[in-house]
């Protein structure tokens, strides 16, 4: 399995790296855009050994650790790319906050677009017309905090066919138990609070998971609406709303125990 995932994360690069305009890519701190850009450089010097990866990061040095720039620029100088840092003032995340509002055609309640805005904006100035990124790695392998909950609520058959020693069913429970029992892993999105222990007839439609309980916290609670609205059609019930919108097909799935809860918490986050 380790194999099959390399071998196509490797070639979802090799195919995009054909490109007939200049190529760069977003480098931030972590582990998921490190890995494409090492993967990409790579490739890059089996065609010609002097070949340079351009990368581009948004760096905070008045954040502390915080501040992926360090990071990001001990990557590249790891891969022998030229490197770019971007360097936002509060001044440019406000200024950049309505266009990236206007990009995204929804409300946003963090600073990410406008960080975007400002990078983009960055590369085109430069020349670059393609550029390959890290982003969805963490839908695709699990990545946020939020689904560790759903991952623990069964035995993972990939750990089992692969032979990783796991731990037994009540030890998995019980820590199911005490993860359950601290504080939700919300974050800055969250504009509600929520425990693991309420809109339980949202959860149980889609087999119990807590992954979209979560990202009902995102969504207006019930208080923002006037006392008319409320009493005309009633509070929402957003975990069950953001469930009956999930194909039926799914929801059987996950309610049959066909699907793993991991499985069904990142359809959800999807």
């Amino acid at each position: 399995m380790i194999d099959g995932v390399r071998e196509r994360l490797v070639e979802a690069v090799r195919l995009r790296l054909r490109s007939d305009v200049p190529l760069g890519l977003y480098l931030s701190g972590g582990i998921d855009s490190a890995a494409v850009a090492g993967i990409a450089a790579s490739l890059l010097k089996e065609k010609d050994p002097d070949a340079k990866l351009a990368t581009f990061t948004l760096a905070f040095p008045q954040s502390g650790v915080l501040d992926e720039g360090p990071i990001a620029r001990r990557m590249a100088a790891t891969i022998g790319a030229d490197v770019h840092m971007i360097e936002p003032t509060e001044t440019d995340l406000v200024e950049n906050f309505e266009p990236a509002v206007w990009h995204a055609e929804q409300p946003t309640l963090t600073l990410h677009g406008a960080g975007k805005v400002i990078l983009s904006k960055f590369v085109r100035e430069q020349g670059y017309k393609v550029i390959l990124s890290g982003e969805g790695s963490d839908e695709v392998f699990g990545g946020y905090s939020f689904l560790l909950l759903d991952y623990l609520r069964d035995t993972d058959p990939a750990s089992v066919s692969l032979g990783f020693p796991l731990p037994a069913k009540d030890e998995l429970d019980m820590y199911l138990k005490t993860v359950e029992a601290m504080k939700p892993p919300q974050d800055h999105v969250s504009i509600s609070n929520m425990s693991f222990t309420d809109a339980t007839m949202g959860r149980d439609m889609y087999g119990g998971i807590s992954t979209h309980r979560v990202w009902a916290t995102s969504s207006p609670p019930p208080d923002l609406f006037t006392a008319e609205v409320l009493q005309k059609v009633g509070g929402p019930e957003l975990t069950q709303i953001i469930a009956e919108g999930f194909d039926a097909r799914a929801r059987e799935k996950a309610i049959t125990g066909q699907w793993h809860p991991l499985h069904m918490g990142l359809v959800s986050a999807s």
